[in-house]
């Protein structure tokens, strides 16, 4: 059984209605979500068009683009729409597979702080 991609976005976006939050010189910020206001897979989107950034947030997921210009929405979905593969390429990434080791964290917090600065927020 195969999975049409387009028809799961179908469904789970149905209802989805688009809510302009801001449009200012400096920023464009729209916020998707299902008309009845539930956070399942809603999308907030941030334009920085001084900056030249967009920030994609939501339940699925987030993201930060940068043209590091001055950048008109208009333009960005071209950019975007045409190649998506330069649009990736704008990605600010981290990685999170960093691996704590909570018994070093603990002792070194319990090393570093001092015991009249631990009453005080108990």
């Amino acid at each position: 059984m195969s999975v049409d991609i387009n028809e799961i976005c179908e469904q789970s976006f149905a209802t989805h209605k688009a809510t302009l939050i801001q449009d200012s010189d400096r920023y464009l910020i729209i916020d998707w979500r299902r008309e009845d206001g539930s956070v399942n897979y809603y999308v907030n989107y941030i334009v920085d068009k001084k900056r030249g950034s967009l920030i994609v947030s939501g339940d699925l997921g987030d993201s930060i683009a940068t043209w590091y210009n001055h950048l008109e929405p208009a333009d960005l979905k071209r950019y975007i729409h045409n190649d998506v593969g330069y649009y990736i390429g704008k990605f600010q990434c981290t990685s999170d597979k960093y691996s704590f080791d909570t018994e070093n964290i603990l002792s070194s917090i319990k090393y570093h702080i001092e015991d009249d600065v631990v009453i005080d927020y108990v």
